[in-house]
């Protein structure tokens, strides 16, 4: 895992502010929740278990993710290391066992957590899924669609771009579950909660705009916010949207909470006469994974 990006993002945005070694950050989180004495727990065993399908499952995804264009590029798809086997486990991780098609109610991984976050955003209507998954489970579609004819993954390094570029989008779209819920339990003051969605968010920041990931970092990872800087903090972090390869419109509103407005950043700027074709102001998530593999 050393040499995938968002492993390697993560050990730049927490080596100098994690006590405990970063390669088994997520584990230790989810282990404080158990312990009694820890300032941010009274025993909330519940909490420890969303931390590791927020932290820990979450991450493992996307390891599946970069494992997919690994055996594509160093094996091709062959009968013992076939790309399409690393998609179907991630999705396997995604919906776990006993979801039911849109409920929020029923199963316990990230296909849940995102049912509760469409509906807690305006992005789900009657017993229909909410746009995070319906997008989701749409791009693995997708991916596995890429790799499904003969010499898929042959001497042509077409698939590798293509594949990396739909991976980023998943990789996009897995992101807004988390997004919604640590905004949701900022406004809630929820701390716990809160300290588990800010880890898990917050580190995909760190190629971003430096004062927007500094400033997140500073008040929701090194030091404690406070309750009148939750409005500010989820200003810093709508900001950030289009370095994660997100809209407003991904995320959506709280309903039952006010929240700042969300406006998208103009992707284009005309310069003497120049209009640019993309944006190069920030190197976003999305590009991390042309730049290792």
């Amino acid at each position: 895992m050393e040499k995938e990006p968002i492993y390697n993002l993560y050990q730049y945005a927490l080596g100098d502010v994690m006590n405990e070694n970063v390669d088994a950050y997520a584990h230790n989180i989810v282990l404080q929740f158990f312990d009694e004495k820890h300032i941010f727990n009274s025993g909330h065993k519940a909490l420890a278990a969303e931390a590791a399908v927020a932290l820990v499952i979450w991450g493992y995804i996307v390891h599946e993710l970069y494992e997919t264009i690994d055996r594509c590029r160093n094996y091709g798809v062959t009968t013992d290391e076939d790309g399409v086997h690393s998609i179907d486990e991630a999705v396997a991780y995604w919906i776990g066992e006993g979801q039911e098609t849109g409920s929020k109610t029923s199963g316990y991984l990230l296909y849940r957590l995102a049912e509760e976050g469409g509906e807690l955003f305006g992005q789900k209507s009657n017993d229909s899924q909410s746009r995070a998954n319906r997008n989701v489970l749409k791009l693995f579609k997708e991916a596995s669609l890429h790799l499904a004819f003969d010499e898929a993954c042959g001497e042509s390094h077409m698939i590798i771009s293509t594949l990396g570029s739909v991976m980023d989008k998943i990789l996009a779209q897995m992101t807004v579950p988390l997004i919604q819920h640590l905004i949701y339990n900022l406004k809630k003051n929820d701390r716990g909660r809160v300290r588990i969605y800010a880890h898990s968010v917050v580190p995909l920041l760190a190629s971003c705009t430096p004062k927007n990931f500094e400033f997140l970092k500073e008040k929701l990872i090194v030091k404690s916010y406070e309750v009148a800087e939750v409005d500010k903090i989820i200003t810093y972090l709508q900001s950030s949207y289009s370095c994660l390869g997100l809209k407003c419109n991904d995320v959506g509103t709280l309903e039952e909470l006010p929240m700042p407005q969300c406006v998208d950043r103009k992707e284009l700027y005309p310069l003497g006469g120049f209009i640019p074709t993309t944006d190069i102001r920030e190197v976003s998530l999305s590009a991390i994974i042309y730049i290792i593999f």
